[in-house]
């Protein structure tokens, strides 16, 4: 005998938020969820990845194949197959594009 699905395989492939007191953050659930950096979390939704802040408020479209974690108001994201950098306005901050990127970091 095979066991039998109770109707709850979906769940197990939804992320959502939690508060410090293990309370939903907000309602949308998300296929992958980052950290919260610099007040915004990248979610993913249907294969693309966008940025949320703490009230689940959608900054940044979903519209990146990837992302990394803003640091110094910087985030690395990969549109179609390079990579750049964006603010977190969405604005592209250096036009080179390249194969791979790390998380920007300033250096004194």
């Amino acid at each position: 005998d095979q066991p039998r699905s109770r109707g709850l395989g979906d769940v197990y492939k939804r992320q959502q938020f939690i508060d410090k007191g293990e309370n939903l953050a907000f309602n949308d659930t998300f296929e992958q969820v980052g950290i919260f950096s610099e007040g915004l979390a990248a979610v993913k939704k249907g294969n693309k990845w966008g940025f949320v802040d703490k009230k689940g408020k959608l900054i940044i479209d979903f519209m990146y194949k990837n992302t990394g974690n803003f640091v110094n108001g910087i985030a690395p994201v990969k549109l179609n197959s390079k990579w750049t950098y964006i603010d977190k306005n969405n604005k592209q901050i250096i036009e080179q594009n390249y194969d791979r990127v790390e998380d920007f970091e300033l250096v004194n």
